[in-house]
């Protein structure tokens, strides 16, 4: 009864095959990786708007669209409140974004800080543009948001 094993050539071929499949398998991998947390954050600024909109209609009075962090921009999240102030007793819903690699902006006509969401249709809401940037790749999305409040991909 003989040795059974791998000899060294079957081997080498083995790690060959790997290596190949690895180096195409990972850029895809990446590629697929980013525009999926593209779309979550796509999908977390729509929802974000169309709740403040209802939040707003609901309870009968203008609600602010905030970033969390004030000082570093709308990257990390957004925050819901009654007032254009961060006052923990103000908010009513957080969002937090989670994607090191992705920045976002917010470059509005009334102003860069705080998004106005009206409560009435007669009354419109802050209009301007979403800007997400990834970090790595430097791709940007542009989202245009209208004084009706619907956003859209520009």
């Amino acid at each position: 009864m003989g040795c059974k094993g791998l000899s060294l050539l079957e081997l080498v071929v083995a790690l060959a095959i790997i290596s190949v499949l690895l180096v195409l398998v990972v850029p895809a991998y990446r590629n697929t990786l980013d525009n999926n947390e593209q779309q979550v954050l796509i999908d977390t600024i729509y929802n974000a708007v169309q709740y403040s909109k209802h939040q707003a209609i609901q309870l009968g009075y203008p609600l602010y669209l905030l970033p969390i962090r004030a000082k570093k921009g709308w990257s990390d999240g957004l925050l819901l409140s009654k007032d254009k102030k961060q006052n923990s007793m103000s908010i009513l819903n957080e969002w937090t974004f989670l994607h090191r690699n992705w920045s976002l902006k917010w470059k509005g006509v009334d102003s860069n800080t705080c998004i106005t969401i009206s409560n009435s249709p007669m009354h419109a809401m802050s209009n301007g543009t979403f800007v997400l940037e990834n970090q790595i790749t430097h791709e940007k999305v542009v989202l245009l948001l209208n004084r009706l409040g619907r956003l859209k991909r520009a």
